[in-house]
């Protein structure tokens, strides 16, 4: 009873629906899957079969047979119910057991006993139904998944953003993705023109610039489009303007090199660095000579010597001595 039912509901989607085999197929293995809930499969029945009245009855009607052959089984403790065969999709036929004699052989070579086959008809361990369950759950993920990226006929809004199906192209316009489902025409979101010819779409787009701009006009629109050009052209001005005195209004504090002059200042130029090397250079030199030189400072006057130290530096000899420290005027060497 439960077949008879899956198979009108296979061609009633066939007849009305306008789906390919393919999709059609996926939708009634999805219903009728064993190790799924009824719950995920009454959601599968409503999410691609688009709210069809008829269609969502015979999915109630196959789910009523369904429970109406297990009960029998169970009442009169037959076999457990089987599985609706579903076909098998187009273009994947399955090989055909050929009979000979009393085994069954099938294409691929391998035969078969009656007894054997009763063996296997047997119910498996629990342990073995749950992992087929699993294996179930797995395929029907992927059948899902194949769905999702089949094209229904027409065009619909499709939020995928050319990530399940094909893309055709941008909108010029709104920027708006558009992938196969939506398919080629004025766009869904504000009516532009959409199409995989680049021509044809920076064509349709002058025109519908033109169009905005005519009805502009018209409307005595141009006062307030003139007005805001105006406003935009001042903004650039100053936003130039800013550009172009920034070396003015841009002043670098740097502490070290205001109080001591090197070399390795980033801010100096090349000829500034170069003479700082080279005085640099004169001092050390005569920094080597000095120190292979004795100087000695001798008081006249009172007949002694005073020092007996290095040569003073070129700075502290330019500053005056303090007359109250006692220490003469006069140094020589």
């Amino acid at each position: 009873m439960a077949s008879a039912v899956l198979d009108e509901l296979r061609r009633y989607i066939e007849k009305e629906s306008g789906y390919d085999a393919l999709v059609i197929h996926g939708i009634v293995e999805a219903v009728s899957a064993d190790g799924q809930t009824r719950e995920e499969a009454a959601e599968i029945a409503q999410v691609y079969l688009e709210g069809n009245a008829r269609a969502l009855e015979l999915v109630g009607d196959y789910f009523a047979a369904v429970d109406f052959d297990s009960g029998l089984g169970e009442e009169g403790q037959a076999d457990p119910p089987v599985q609706p065969e579903v076909s098998t999709p187009p273009g994947f036929e399955a090989p055909r057991p050929e009979r000979v004699g009393a085994e069954t052989t099938t294409t691929e070579g391998a035969s078969t006993s009656p007894a054997r086959e009763d063996e296997a008809a047997q119910p498996q361990s629990k342990g073995k139904r749950s992992k087929a369950k699993k294996v179930g759950g797995s395929g029907i993920s992927d059948l899902l998944e194949d769905l999702d990226r089949v094209t229904v006929p027409g065009r619909r809004p499709c939020e995928c953003q050319a990530t399940r199906h094909d893309l055709v192209a941008n909108c010029l316009s709104c920027g708006r993705v558009v992938c196969a489902q939506e398919g080629e025409g004025p766009c869904l979101y504000c009516g532009c023109l959409v199409t995989r010819d680049r021509e044809v779409r920076y064509a349709a787009l002058l025109e519908r610039q033109r169009e905005n701009e005519g009805s502009s006009v018209g409307d005595g629109g141009g006062a307030a489009t003139r007005e805001k050009v105006e406003r935009a052209i001042g903004e650039k001005e100053r936003l130039v303007g800013y550009d172009r005195e920034s070396a003015r209004q841009t002043a670098i504090i740097d502490d070290q090199s205001d109080f001591f002059e090197i070399d390795e200042n980033i801010w100096l130029s090349q000829e500034e660095k170069a003479f700082l090397a080279k005085h640099r250079e004169e001092r050390e030199e005569r920094e080597a000579e000095d120190a292979k030189r004795v100087y000695v400072t001798f008081d006249l006057i009172g007949r002694k010597v005073v020092s007996a130290g290095g040569r003073p530096d070129d700075e502290a000899a330019s500053i005056p001595p303090n007359p109250s420290s006692g220490v003469p005027a006069f140094r020589g060497r």
